[in-house]
């Protein structure tokens, strides 16, 4: 199989650390981790992921945070903002009281910004998302950082900080590495915002098309939010028929992973 399609099925290492609660075992969170990657980049939609997490999150006698943070971004995507954000927040506190350790602040931090995204937020996404970077790069986990550091890139470029946003796209495309479908189409998608608020539309939409390029169909969330780029770039260019159709197909594939808040924001541009 080649890699890319295989890439959601394989969570980054790093991103699920070994637990230090009672009766916990490592591989027991780290298989529990790579299921909830799975879910996430994936074809089940929302409502089966929830089913799913609700019968993983006791890992040995301690919640696994990574479970309650992805529960709370699947409760985002169906509009449930109220209880994704209690869920963050217990996660949060599990964090600080049993496990004191900085790796999963990573996976925590991204879905604290995806749960804000989606709620309309973006300077709470954009504040939760600053220090994760700093701990990506503390910790060393370049996958982890690449796709921070992008997400950053795209909430700056959205609020016109143009030269924070060309800064953190850059630093996104250095940290990503060859092997990572997801850091590899978020820096290219970082890096066509920042073009496209330079008013280079060429140029960013020859980025915006090789991000898509390597993303498996079955990476449903992130391939529909890179084609919402690609529609944004080429609605700026004038070329609304083009990006009708764009549109369309991200709208289809959040549906399919029923992430029912992305699907009609995306709507309501097309």
């Amino acid at each position: 199989m080649p890699v890319a399609s295989a890439s959601w099925r394989r969570p980054p290492a790093a991103a699920w650390c070994t637990p230090t609660g009672p009766g916990t075992s490592a591989s027991c969170w780290a298989r529990r981790g790579g299921v909830v990657y799975a879910l996430l980049a994936g074809p089940t939609p929302a409502p089966a992921c929830l089913q799913a997490c609700e019968e993983l999150v006791d890992a040995g006698g301690i919640e696994h945070i990574g479970v309650l943070a992805a529960m709370g971004h699947f409760n985002a995507m169906l509009g449930d903002f109220q209880r994704a954000r209690e869920l963050i927040a217990h996660a949060q506190q599990v964090l600080r009281e049993r496990l004191r350790i900085p790796r999963p602040r990573l996976f925590l931090g991204l879905r604290t910004a995806g749960v804000e995204v989606l709620a309309g937020n973006p300077e709470a996404a954009e504040r939760a998302l600053r220090p994760t970077l700093e701990v990506a790069l503390m910790v060393a986990d370049r996958d982890q950082a690449s796709q921070i550091a992008a997400e950053l890139s795209l909430l700056l470029s959205r609020r016109g900080a143009s030269d924070e946003a060309a800064r953190a796209a850059t630093l996104a495309a250095d940290q990503a590495p060859a092997e990572s479908v997801t850091a590899q189409a978020l820096a290219g998608a970082a890096r066509a915002r920042v073009l496209l608020g330079s008013g280079d539309h060429r140029e960013a939409e020859r980025f915006a098309r090789e991000a898509i390029k390597p993303v498996p169909d079955d990476m449903l969330n992130l391939r529909a939010s890179l084609l919402v780029g690609l529609a944004e770039i080429l609605r700026a260019a004038g070329r609304h028929d083009q990006a009708q159709p764009v549109s369309a197909n991200a709208v289809e594939l959040y549906e399919r992973k029923c992430n029912l808040v992305a699907a009609q924001a995306c709507g309501r541009q097309t």
